[in-house]
């Protein structure tokens, strides 16, 4: 989290970095992405945005490397303070996702 605010409709801002494998017809890589993401409510229920950029880079040459844009929304549950997290919503390029996973 980068910045925490108590009496505005977007409540936090917080940075997202993330990485890993990537594979599509034939061609096998890494992909990495960076987004700004903001979270409203302030209890267990919360509306998420982001938006960021995303690299598709391929290790073989099968496929040209790629910049492009990220964005999504989402719902988001998680208690304040808590370790449980579910989301759930539609983005690009990840169309609809859905996850479970710990807070730490």
């Amino acid at each position: 989290m980068i910045i925490e605010r108590r009496n505005s409709f977007i409540k936090s801002y917080w940075i997202k970095i993330g990485g890993g494998v990537a594979g599509s017809y034939g061609g096998t890589g890494n992909h990495y992405i960076i987004n700004l993401t903001t979270l409203t409510g302030a209890n267990n229920s919360h509306l998420e945005f982001n938006a960021g950029i995303f690299l598709l880079y391929y290790h073989d040459n099968t496929f040209d490397n790629y910049i492009g844009p990220t964005a999504a929304v989402g719902y988001r549950f998680q208690k304040p303070n808590g370790y449980f997290v579910f989301r759930t919503g539609i983005g690009i390029p990840d169309a609809v996702y859905l996850s479970l996973g710990f807070c730490f």
